[in-house]
């Protein structure tokens, strides 16, 4: 039977929100083993940072002289920054919960500013957070 969308859902306030885990380490076998729990790009949480960003940069394009000229060294610099920023904002609006993260054996308790400071070091790790919430299916029930 072909899967297909259920209109009432449009109304239903009060579903759980569709989530997906984001694996970033991985055993041998393949299971996840650490990684994090995401919302969709149709969250609350991601429509509000995404409002958010769009906000800010109108207006920063509606000032005169505040305008980035990506066509020097310095201008793509900043643009370049304020990118790979906005993406991290992003990135973590969606994350809601971690797993498999330990410290000194004990679980380590689920924290933005933890995910920040991970995104930080582990570049990588964001990526796939971004990649995974292109992936609607990822957020499909089935």
């Amino acid at each position: 039977m072909t899967q297909t969308f259920d209109i009432s859902l449009l109304d239903d306030t009060t579903a759980a929100p569709l989530t997906a885990r984001v694996a970033v380490i991985v055993n041998a076998d393949g299971e996840d083993q650490s990684g994090f729990v995401i919302l969709s790009k149709d969250s609350p949480e991601f429509q509000a940072v995404q409002a958010e960003l769009r906000i800010e940069g109108l207006k920063k394009s509606a000032k005169r002289g505040s305008q980035i000229d990506a066509s020097t060294d310095a201008g793509a610099e900043t643009l370049s920054r304020l990118i790979s920023a906005n993406e991290t904002r992003l990135a973590l609006s969606v994350v809601t919960d971690i797993f498999g993260f330990s410290n000194n054996g004990e679980p380590v308790p689920f924290s933005k500013e933890l995910v920040a400071k991970m995104f930080l070091k582990f570049p990588t790790w964001q990526q796939k957070v971004m990649a995974s919430l292109e992936v609607a299916a990822n957020f499909t029930k089935g």
